[in-house]
């Protein structure tokens, strides 16, 4: 990611020491906005979801470390609800 004003902007990429993916992460002037997506160790997806102005919103999907979903949960009303 670029630092702006010694803010994270952009997307920000974080990778494990074997180089696998870990956290993918987008910002606008140092506030978490739009994708989040994080990785099982093994590479499977984690976690995916979007922010807006720093909260999450909208559906996140969670998964297990073979890739199956596990969950879904709906930050449209600011909580998490399961689907």
């Amino acid at each position: 990611g670029r630092l702006g004003g010694g803010q994270r902007d952009g997307t920000w990429n974080a990778c494990r020491e074997n180089g696998q993916p870990w956290s993918q992460v987008d910002y606008a002037a140092g506030v978490k906005q739009g994708l989040f997506r994080t990785w099982h160790t093994n590479g499977m997806p984690h976690i995916e979801g979007q922010h807006e102005a720093g909260q999450r919103t909208g559906k996140w999907d969670f998964f297990d470390d073979t890739g199956q979903l596990n969950e879904t949960l709906d930050f449209a009303d600011g909580e998490g609800t399961s689907n």
